[in-house]
C-alpha cells in the first residue's frame, strides 16, 4: 500500500507454517495504527474482481494531500496444468476537473475513480518458470497496452478499439474496475474467433490462453472466494439487523454466494425464493453454533405469506435462538454471539476449501477471549484456505505461531512489522506489552502515551465545561 489513509508505504505477507494448514494473518496494533486499511484494500480488490463500483466511503482512502494511491495484492492462481504468479495493481486517483473526472459532476458521481490497474504473469510450467511481465495496464493509451497483448485481445479494429476505449470511460466515469468489467470482457470475447485466426496457432496464442486463464480465475475469486466483513458491514448487528455471510451450493455453475441482512427485533419480510436458501444457511450453521455454544440453536420461525411491495410473493419469518425447552428473539442474544453467528458460514467455507479467503475487521468484538483461542487455534490446525482478522484481544498471541503474527508500527512509512528475535519459548504477548513498555524494538509499535498527561487532560476538560 502506498498513500492509503494514513499508511505512505506498508507491505504485509502471508507465511504459510510447516504444521498449519490454513495460512493466517492476525494484525494487531494501537488505535488508530491503521489495522482497517489492510481490510479496506482487501474491499477494493473484492470490488474490482467483481466488476462493482465503489462505494462512498472509497473517497477518504487516499491520503491527505495526495493525488492517489496505490495498492498490489500477490495471488497465485493453480491452472490445470500451469500454475501463475500473478501481481494485480490498483491505483486510486482524485477526479479533477478534466470533463470525465469531474470531481464538481452529479452527486452519483464519486470523487475518486480507479484511474489505472496492471496485470502482470508469471507462468510455472513443471520446473520452469517465466518472469513476472505486465500483460495489462490501462495506464497506457486509450484503452491499455501493451500494443502485443492488446492485439491478441482486440486486433487492431478501429470499431473494437473506438467501443474499448468508451468502455474504459464508463468505467472510470462509475468508479470501478475496467480490466473486470462485463464491458470489457464481451469486447474481446465477441472479437476472439478474429484474433486467434490471426494469431495462427504461434506462442502469442498460448500466452493469450493464459491471459483469460488468469482473469477468468480472479473473477471467479472475486464473487466466489474472498468474502471481506469490515466494520461497516456488521454495524448494523447493532441496528437489531443481522448480515448473515454465505456461500452455497456445489459446482461452478451451482453456487449462490454474498451476504443477506435479516431483522432481528421483529418479524422479517423475505422473498419466498429466499426461504429455502435462509434454511439451509442457519441448518448449516447449527451444526457448529451448539458446539461453540453449548445447547445454543437457531430456528426459523415461518409467519406466513405476503405479496411484497415489488409485487413479488414473499414470506414473514423470524429468527429464535432455543437452548433446551427456553425460546427467545434472537435479537436477546449478545453481541458477541450475533457477531459469530454472522462469519461462521464464511468461516466453516474457509476451513474446508483451500481457495477461499476470509478478511475480518475486529474479529474479537463482543467474542469471549478464550473461545476466540481456541477457535483460531482449531482453523490454524485444520483449516485449508486463509484467514486474515484484526484484534485487539490479545490471547491470540499466546495460541498462534509467531510466524501469523503481524503488528502495526508508529512509523507511516514502514505500517506493518514483524517482531524479530522471538523464540519458540517465548511469549508472544508478554513480549509485545514489554516492548509498549520498555522500546527496544528497531521499529517502534506503540505511540507512548503519559498517564499523567491524560489524568492532567481529563481535569482541564472537566474545568472547561465547568466554566461554559
Amino acid at each position: 500500500m502506498t498513500n492509503f489513509k494514513n499508511v505512505r508505504n506498508g507491505e504485509v505477507q502471508l507465511r504459510h507454517v510447516e504444521g498449519h494448514s490454513a495460512d493466517i494473518l492476525a494484525l494487531y496494533g494501537q488505535n488508530g495504527s491503521e489495522k482497517t486499511s489492510l481490510i479496506n484494500a482487501l474491499w477494493i480488490l473484492k470490488s474490482c474482481l467483481t466488476g462493482s463500483s465503489l462505494s462512498r466511503r472509497a473517497q477518504t482512502f487516499i491520503s491527505y494531500g495526495c493525488s492517489s494511491a496505490i495498492i498490489a495484492f500477490g495471488l497465485t492462481v493453480m491452472g490445470a496444468s500451469k500454475r501463475y504468479r500473478v501481481v494485480y495493481e490498483v491505483t486510486l486517483a482524485r477526479r479533477d476537473s478534466d470533463g470525465l473526472n469531474d470531481a464538481s459532476g452529479p452527486e452519483n458521481i464519486l470523487p475518486v475513480y480507479i484511474s489505472r490497474e496492471v496485470l502482470k504473469i508469471a507462468v510455472a510450467n513443471g520446473p520452469s518458470s517465466t518472469r513476472l511481465r505486465t500483460v495489462m495496464d490501462t495506464g497506457r493509451g486509450d484503452t491499455f497496452g501493451p500494443d502485443i497483448i492488446r492485439r491478441m485481445f482486440i486486433g487492431d479494429s478501429k470499431d473494437t478499439l473506438f467501443d474499448m476505449a468508451v468502455a474504459k470511460r464508463v468505467s472510470q466515469r462509475e468508479s470501478r474496475s475496467f480490466v473486470f468489467s462485463e464491458e470489457f470482457k464481451e469486447i474481446w470475447a465477441n472479437d476472439q474467433k478474429r484474433v486467434r485466426q490471426n494469431a495462427h496457432g504461434n506462442s502469442a496464442d498460448a500466452t493469450l490462453d493464459d491471459c483469460i486463464t488468469v482473469l477468468d480465475a480472479l473473477a471467479f475469486y472475486g464473487f466466489d472466494g474472498l468474502f471481506v466483513v469490515d466494520t461497516a458491514s456488521v454495524d448494523t448487528v447493532g441496528l437489531s439487523a443481522l448480515p448473515l455471510f454465505f456461500r452455497m451450493g456445489a459446482g461452478e455453475g451451482n453456487r449462490i454466494s454474498g451476504h443477506a441482512i435479516l431483522k432481528v427485533d421483529g418479524p422479517a419480510s423475505i422473498p419466498e425464493k429466499l426461504l429455502s436458501v435462509t434454511k439451509r444457511i442457519v441448518s448449516s450453521l447449527n451444526i457448529v453454533l451448539r458446539e461453540i455454544v453449548p445447547g445454543l440453536v437457531i430456528e426459523i420461525r415461518e409467519l406466513g405469506k405476503i405479496t411484497l411491495d415489488d409485487g413479488g410473493d414473499g414470506q414473514r419469518i423470524q429468527l429464535l435462538s432455543r437452548r433446551g425447552d427456553v425460546v427467545l428473539p434472537f435479537d436477546c442474544e449478545s453481541e458477541g454471539i450475533k457477531k459469530i453467528v454472522s462469519v461462521l458460514q464464511i468461516l466453516i467455507l474457509m476451513y474446508n476449501e483451500p481457495s477461499v479467503t476470509v478478511a475480518i475487521d475486529e474479529l474479537d468484538s463482543g467474542v469471549f477471549e478464550y473461545l476466540l483461542g481456541e477457535l483460531l487455534g482449531i482453523v490454524a490446525d485444520g483449516g485449508r484456505g486463509q484467514l486474515i482478522f484484526t484484534s485487539h484481544n490479545l490471547r491470540p498471541l499466546e495460541t498462534l505461531d509467531k510466524q501469523l503474527i503481524v503488528f502495526t508500527s508508529t512509523d507511516p512509512n514502514n505500517r506493518y512489522v514483524r517482531m524479530r528475535g522471538v523464540k519458540e519459548t517465548n511469549n508472544l504477548r508478554s513480549l509485545y506489552f514489554g516492548n509498549i513498555v520498555l522500546g527496544g524494538s528497531e521499529t517502534e509499535l506503540y505511540k507512548y502515551t503519559s498517564d499523567g498527561e491524560i489524568a492532567y487532560a481529563m481535569r482541564q476538560a472537566g474545568e472547561n465545561f465547568a466554566t461554559w
